[in-house]
């Protein structure tokens, strides 16, 4: 009770206090990305980030909406981010799952989480992947902090306007939410506006209703970039 009270003081002590603070920084859920990074690298702090991950990996069921937040957009701050590096790997990943290739399949998946250890693919894919070889408590798991991770990019915005985006740290996680919502790819394109880098979907419903899509890469295309060009 006293680890989920102070969980819930920090919680509202960065939505209220730092929110004022960060008035003029980009933020997700009236969190500055400047107050993320410094919270997930403040060693022994409530949401350092190797407490948190290692939490996580072990399907810990007391993890908090704000502790899945810090995880996911932190995750950009640590050495191993590499969004661009990533998709390619995932997209391996997605041709492997089935029975047959479960064995290449894990062995792809373990390499990405190893790397990206919030990364939607590998862990809906590994869920798949578990499942079809029968293995069960590792399917649930994975499916577990598939929806966590889901649940905590949903939240960030509607996605029906350029203010109201869907914000990623990875490109690759807009075509997850996308299938996860059943919702068919019509086309795309990459726009920047006032600072930010997004990703427009046009995409078709199961009504066959078809309509725009927004998510705000600019985590991704800033940081992401950044070490493309100094590979």
């Amino acid at each position: 009770m006293h680890y989920l009270s102070k969980n819930y003081f920090f919680y509202f002590f960065i939505l209220i206090f730092f929110q004022n603070i960060h008035l003029h920084s980009q933020t997700v859920q009236g969190v500055s990305y400047d107050l993320i990074k410094q919270m997930t690298q403040e060693k022994n702090g409530v949401y350092e980030y190797n407490t948190l991950l290692k939490r996580f990996q072990n399907a810990d069921t007391t993890l908090l909406e704000m502790d899945c937040l810090m995880l996911y957009y932190g995750s950009v701050y640590q050495k191993n981010y590499h969004p661009y590096k990533h998709i390619t790997w995932e997209d391996s990943l997605g041709r492997l799952t089935d029975a047959k290739n479960a064995p290449k399949a894990l062995q792809m998946m373990d390499k990405i989480l190893e790397e990206n250890p919030v990364s939607l693919t590998a862990h809906i894919e590994g869920a798949y992947t578990f499942h079809a070889i029968g293995r069960k408590k590792e399917s649930t798991q994975h499916l577990y902090q598939y929806n966590r991770l889901l649940y905590t990019i949903m939240t960030s915005g509607m996605g029906n306007s350029y203010e109201n985006s869907i914000i990623l740290i990875s490109p690759k996680d807009a075509e997850v939410v996308l299938m996860s919502n059943q919702l068919s790819i019509v086309s795309k394109s990459i726009n920047g506006q006032n600072d930010k880098y997004y990703l427009v979907y046009l995409v078709k419903n199961r009504e066959k209703k078809e309509y725009p899509i927004y998510f705000d890469i600019t985590l991704a295309y800033t940081i992401g970039m950044e070490k493309v060009k100094n590979k």
